[in-house]
C-alpha cells in the first residue's frame, strides 16, 4: 500500500508541475502576443495621426514654409478611420480593433500669445545665421552701452529742467499776484515796449499812500509807468469816505434833497471800491502765500533730484568718459544754482512778508463790511470812524520785501522771438511725411478691408525661453523671417510687380510693426518711431559736442535773454537742442527713404543739419550722402526687436490670413489651423475570452 500511495503522490505531482509549466508558457505566449498586438496598435494610432497631418495647407507650406493642419469638427473621425485602415490586415488570435477616437488636446497657432506659430517659424529658421545687422550691433557693443547710459543720465536732467520751468511758471504767477504784470506762455506779456497789466485785482492795487514808485515798492521805471495808472491810493480813497460820511452827519433841513443823494450815491460807490480792493488784496494776497509755499517745496524737489543726479553721473563717469561726465556736471550744478537763487526776487522772504501783510489786508476787509453796514443804517458817524481806524491800519503796511528785479527783463523784444520754437515744432511735427517722403503721392493708398483678423485675438501671454540668449537669438530669426516673407517700403517703392496685387498692403513689415490698416498709416507710424529712435541718438551727440551745445545756447539767449531768467534761457537751450535732434533725425530718416545709410553712432563727420539749417527749416537740403551704417531694412530690424512678441506674432498671423483670403480661401483664419493634436484610441484586443480594452495615447506636432 504504501508504495501505491507513494505512486500515486508522484503522479500528482508530476501533473501538479506539468500543470504549472503549461500556465507559465500560456501566459508567456499570451503576453507576447499582447505586446505584440499593442505594437501594432501603437503603429496603427500613429500612423493614423501621421496621416491626417499629411493633409497641411499647403499654400501656407509654398508661400510662407510653415505646416498648419486645417481643424474640423470631423477630424477625430478622420483619425479613427486612419486608424481602422491600419488594422485591416491585423486578424487572428491577437488582432486589434479600432473601437473609438476621443481627442485630448489641441493646439492652434494663436494660442498662448502666438507662441506656437513663432515656434513653427524658428522650426523653419533653426537653420538660420545671424544676420550682418546683429554683427554690426555686437562691434558697437560699447559705443552703444554709452550712448544708453548718457541717455539715462540726461533724461534725469531734462527731468529737473521740467521742474525748474515749473518753478520759474510760478514767479511769473507771483508776479502777477503780487505786482500785477499779465503773463503768458511762460513769458510776461508785454505791448509796444512795455509789459501789460492784469485785468483782475492784485496785491500792490492797495497802494498805502501817494501812488508813487516808492510806496509800491517798484524800482524799473517801465514797470511802474505800465502800473501806475492801475493802483489805487488807499489813503486818498478813505479819506474821500470820510468827508462824505461827514457832510451827511451834519446835513440839515436846508441840505438840498439832490445834493444829499449826490452825496449818498458817491460814499456808496467809494465804499463799494474799498470793498473790492481789501476783498483783492486779501485773495490775492493768500494765493500768493500758497504760491510761495508751492515754489518752495518744488525748490527742495529739484535740490533733491539734482543731487541725485549728479551722483549718478560721477557713478557713471567710466562709462560714458571725462567729456561728457563733465559736461552733463556743470548743466546739473546751473540748475542746482537756478534752484538756490533766483534774479527776480527771494520768494522765501517775500512769503514772511506776505502771512505777516494778511491779517492787515484782513482786517481792512473787516471795516470795508463795517462801513456797508453802517451805510445800510444811515449810520455817518460809524462810518467816519471805521474809516479812521482803516487808516491807521493802512500806515502798518509795508511793500518793501515785495520787490522783484526786472533789469534783465527786454520788455521790447519781439514777440516773434517767442512764437520762433512753437513754429518750428508746428512744422516738424504736422508735416513729417512731406519732409522724409519726397513724393507723398507716390504712397501706397491701399487699405485692409474689415476682416476679423488674428491680431484682434492677441494676448499678452509670451513663450518662455531658457536663457536670455535664446531669446535674442529667436526674436532675430523670428524677425529675419519676416523680412524674408513679407514685402516693406523700400521693396516696392517704384515697383508694379505683379506679385504686389496678391496682397491688401504693400507695407506689410510695417503693418507687422504698427497694426494700422493702411499703407500711409503704417509707414507714417513707423517714421515717428524711428525718428523717435534717431532723435534720442543726436540729442546724446549734442550733448556732447560742446560746439553745438554753446551754439543752442547762445540762440536760446538771443530768444529768451528778454525774460532776465536765467534758467528759461537754459530750458530754452534744451529745447532748441531737442528739436535740432528731432529736425537731424528727419533728415537721415529722408536719406533711408530715399535708398541711403545712417550710422549708428553720431559724430562731427556724419552730422547733416546745420543750426541755420534748422531756424530756416531747409532740410531737404543738408544731407550728407553715406555708403556707411545701417539702412531702412537695418532699422526695420532694430523697430522689430524693439516690438513686443505677441504683437508680432498675431500680425503676422494676420498678414499670412490676407494672402490666403486674397488668394481664394475667404473661410481661412489662423485660429481655424491646427499645429498639435493629442488623441486617445481605444483598441480592442481580441483572441481569447471576451478580449479587452487598450487605450493607446498618440499625439502630433509639426
Amino acid at each position: 500500500m504504501k508504495e501505491i500511495r507513494m505512486k500515486a503522490q508522484i503522479t500528482v505531482l508530476a501533473a501538479l508541475t506539468i500543470v504549472i509549466v503549461m500556465s507559465l508558457i500560456c501566459a508567456t505566449i499570451r503576453s507576447a502576443v499582447d505586446t505584440a498586438v499593442k505594437v501594432r496598435a501603437n503603429m496603427a494610432a500613429n500612423l493614423a495621426m501621421e496621416s491626417v497631418f499629411a493633409n497641411y495647407s499647403r499654400p501656407l507650406a509654398d508661400k510662407f514654409n510653415i505646416l498648419l493642419l486645417p481643424s474640423s469638427e470631423s477630424i477625430g473621425s478622420a483619425i479613427f478611420n486612419k486608424a481602422c485602415e491600419n488594422c485591416v490586415n491585423d486578424t487572428g488570435f491577437g488582432k486589434a480593433v479600432v473601437q473609438s477616437v476621443e481627442i485630448t488636446d489641441k493646439e492652434s497657432p494663436v494660442d498662448n500669445g502666438g507662441a506656437p506659430f513663432a515656434k513653427e517659424v524658428l522650426k523653419y529658421m533653426q537653420h538660420g545665421i545671424f544676420s550682418e545687422f546683429s554683427q554690426m550691433l555686437m562691434g558697437h557693443e560699447k559705443q552703444l552701452e554709452k550712448e544708453k547710459k548718457t541717455g539715462e543720465l540726461i533724461s534725469e536732467i531734462t527731468e529737473c529742467e521740467e521742474d525748474v520751468s515749473k518753478i520759474d511758471a510760478l514767479i511769473l504767477e507771483l508776479i502777477s499776484l503780487v505786482e500785477g504784470l499779465d503773463n503768458e506762455n511762460g513769458f510776461l506779456k508785454c505791448s509796444g515796449g512795455q509789459p501789460v497789466p492784469v485785468t483782475c485785482g492784485f496785491v500792490k492795487k492797495l497802494c498805502p499812500d501817494e501812488v508813487y514808485a516808492q510806496s509800491v515798492y517798484v524800482k524799473d521805471a517801465r514797470v511802474f509807468s505800465a502800473m501806475k495808472n492801475h493802483y489805487t491810493d488807499v489813503k486818498a480813497l478813505l479819506e474821500d469816505i470820510k468827508e462824505d460820511a461827514d457832510d451827511l452827519y451834519n446835513a440839515d433841513e436846508d441840505t438840498p434833497q439832490g445834493t444829499i443823494r449826490r452825496i449818498e450815491s458817491a460814499l456808496s460807490s467809494e465804499i463799494s471800491d474799498f470793498e473790492e480792493l481789501t476783498g483783492d488784496a486779501v485773495t490775492k494776497c493768500e494765493d500768493a502765500i500758497e504760491v510761495c509755499n508751492m515754489y518752495i517745496s518744488a525748490q527742495n524737489t529739484i535740490e533733491g533730484r539734482a543731487a541725485a543726479t549728479e551722483k549718478n553721473i560721477e557713478k557713471s563717469r567710466n562709462t560714458i568718459g571725462n567729456d561728457i561726465a563733465n559736461g552733463l556736471s556743470e548743466d546739473i550744478k546751473k540748475i542746482k544754482a537756478f534752484s538756490t537763487d533766483d534774479a527776480m526776487c527771494d520768494v522765501k522772504l517775500m512769503q514772511i512778508a506776505l502771512r505777516d501783510m494778511l491779517p492787515y489786508f484782513m482786517t481792512l476787509e473787516k471795516y470795508a463790511e463795517s462801513m456797508r453796514e453802517c451805510y445800510d443804517r444811515d449810520d455817518y458817524s460809524g462810518i467816519w470812524n471805521e474809516a479812521e481806524y482803516a487808516v491807521s491800519t493802512v500806515n502798518a503796511i509795508d511793500y518793501s520785501a515785495l520787490e522783484f528785479n526786472y533789469s534783465n527783463v527786454d520788455f521790447k523784444s519781439s514777440s516773434a522771438n517767442k512764437k520762433l520754437l512753437t513754429s518750428m515744432r508746428n512744422v516738424l511735427s504736422k508735416g513729417i511725411m512731406g519732409i522724409v517722403v519726397g513724393d507723398v503721392s507716390a504712397i501706397s493708398d491701399k487699405k485692409i478691408p474689415s476682416y476679423n483678423l488674428a491680431d484682434t485675438l492677441q494676448d499678452d501671454a509670451l513663450p518662455h525661453y531658457d536663457s536670455m540668449l535664446t531669446e535674442i537669438k529667436n526674436n532675430i530669426l523670428y524677425n529675419e523671417y519676416v523680412l524674408m516673407h513679407f514685402t516693406s517700403y523700400k521693396d516696392v517703392t517704384g515697383k508694379k510687380d505683379a506679385h504686389l496685387k496678391e496682397s491688401f498692403l504693400d507695407y506689410q513689415v510695417e503693418y507687422i510693426l504698427n497694426g494700422c490698416d493702411s499703407d500711409y498709416d503704417n509707414l507714417f507710424m513707423t517714421v515717428l518711431s524711428l525718428s523717435g529712435i534717431r532723435e534720442c541718438t543726436n540729442l546724446i551727440y549734442l550733448f556732447t559736442d560742446a560746439a553745438k551745445k554753446e551754439e543752442c545756447y547762445a540762440l536760446a539767449f538771443t530768444l529768451f535773454g528778454f525774460t532776465g531768467m536765467p534758467a528759461l534761457v537754459t530750458i530754452g537751450q534744451y529745447a532748441i537742442m531737442a528739436l535740432w535732434a528731432y529736425a537731424e533725425s528727419l533728415v537721415e530718416i529722408r536719406q533711408l527713404l530715399d535708398g541711403g545709410r545712417a550710422e549708428l553712432t553720431k559724430s562731427a563727420a556724419n552730422w547733416n543739419l546745420s543750426l541755420e539749417g534748422l531756424m530756416s527749416m531747409q532740410l531737404e537740403n543738408n544731407e550728407k550722402k553715406s555708403d556707411k551704417g545701417l539702412d531702412y531694412e537695418h532699422f526695420l530690424r532694430v523697430l522689430l526687436l524693439m516690438e513686443k512678441d505677441s504683437h508680432k506674432y498675431f500680425r503676422t498671423m494676420a498678414q499670412i490670413e490676407l494672402w490666403m483670403i486674397k488668394n481664394g480661401f475667404a473661410d481661412f483664419r489662423m485660429k481655424n489651423q491646427l499645429n498639435a493634436l493629442g488623441a486617445d484610441i481605444t483598441f480592442k484586443l481580441g483572441g481569447y475570452g471576451k478580449g479587452k480594452f487598450y487605450v493607446q495615447p498618440v499625439s502630433y506636432s509639426y
